[in-house]
């Protein structure tokens, strides 16, 4: 049996400090195929780059031009799962 493709949403905003943390935890799910969507809420610390440099292609980094806020956010990461 074929299984589906699962999507791990993680909304950040100016959240450096603990964003390695999370993606890792995600990336380290057992289950596959799976993909992780990092929804950048328009941080202005390094959160972006952070992310780019530790992760690279193993992780969806998705950069919104403004804070859409916590349900905004991830109802623009439903449609793009």
């Amino acid at each position: 049996m074929e299984r589906g493709l699962v999507s791990i949403m993680i909304l950040a905003w100016n959240s450096a400090d603990e964003i390695v943390d999370g993606v890792r935890a995600a990336l380290a799910q057992r289950y596959a195929p799976v993909e992780v969507l990092v929804l950048d809420n328009a941080s202005t610390d390094e959160t972006r780059d952070l992310l780019a440099d530790e992760f690279g292609e193993r992780i969806r980094l998705i950069c919104f031009e403004e804070n859409l806020g916590y349900t905004g956010g991830y109802n623009r990461g439903l449609r793009l799962a």
